[in-house]
Formats: C-alpha cells, structure tokens, sequence
C-alpha cells in the first residue's frame, strides 16, 4: 500500500511540474519506441479511450491506447487508481508495432474537463508500473470525439 502511494504521489508531482501536453515518457522506452504524431480521445456509450498514434499510410497505428471503463468515468474529473485502475482501465498498443506493453501492476489515470454528452476540452494522464520493474508516464491534452456505438 505505501508502494502505491509513493508511485501515485511521484505521479501527481509529475503532472503538476510540467502543465498540459500530449507526453509519453517512462522506462519502458528501453524496449519500446514510444514516438507518436497525434492524440485523440473517443467517448463512447462503454468507455473512454485515449490514443496516441501515427499514421502509417493510410493504416493507423495506436503507440499507446488507454482505455477506460464508461462505468466509472464522472463528468469533470475522474481518478482511478490502484484496483480501481486494475480493473477498470486497460493498456494496449497496434500489433503491428511489435512487442506488446509488459503485464500492468499498478497504475493510476485521470482526467478533467470531461463533460459525458457533448465534445470537451480534456486533460490529463496516466502513470503505469510494469512487472519487470518499468514504468509509463502519459500525459494528454486533446478535444474528445463523441460516438454513439461501440
């Protein structure tokens, strides 16, 4: 539990010190090439989904893709973190980009600004800690899409 605490406040400081922007950092850049082009967020009836991605052609690949349980998401500001953040956001990326993320252990995500019926304006970010000891840090600034179905 302090483990957890210590990885949430290292978060939080993180966020505060460096202000709004689209962001991926973290030891897992050691084994994975992390570079985007864009930011996009999806709000659908299930969820939320935050992607970075580059565009390949006429293909696009997903760097990092958060996804968030509709369930949980509040209007304004939502935090989720430790079995919170375990059981109901996930992490992924484009198969065609090689080696997927390490298994999640911890983690914690939040956004703000997010208004459930229209297009917003949101913020936010998301650190992550992997078994094998890595770690993601993402941060995010970026006008939501809306959509009806899943």
């Amino acid at each position: 539990m302090v483990e957890r605490a210590r990885f949430g406040m290292v978060f939080v400081v993180s966020l505060l010190s460096c202000g709004p922007g689209n962001r991926l950092s973290g030891r897992v850049t050691e084994i994975l090439d992390l570079n985007f082009e864009s930011v996009r967020a999806v709000l659908q009836p299930g969820g939320l989904r935050i992607e970075y991605i580059t565009l390949n052609g006429s293909r696009v690949s997903k760097t990092c893709r958060v996804a968030v349980d509709g369930r949980v998401l509040q209007a304004d500001q939502t935090i989720l973190g430790g079995d919170d953040f375990l059981d109901f956001v996930t992490l992924n990326r484009s198969v065609e980009l090689g080696e997927a993320f390490p298994r999640v252990i911890d983690g914690i995500f939040e956004v703000e600004g997010l208004d459930l019926t229209a297009p917003s304006d949101i913020t936010g970010g998301f650190a992550v800690e992997f078994e094998d000891g890595r770690s993601l840090l993402g941060e995010f600034a970026t006008r939501t899409l809306l959509l009806d179905g899943e």
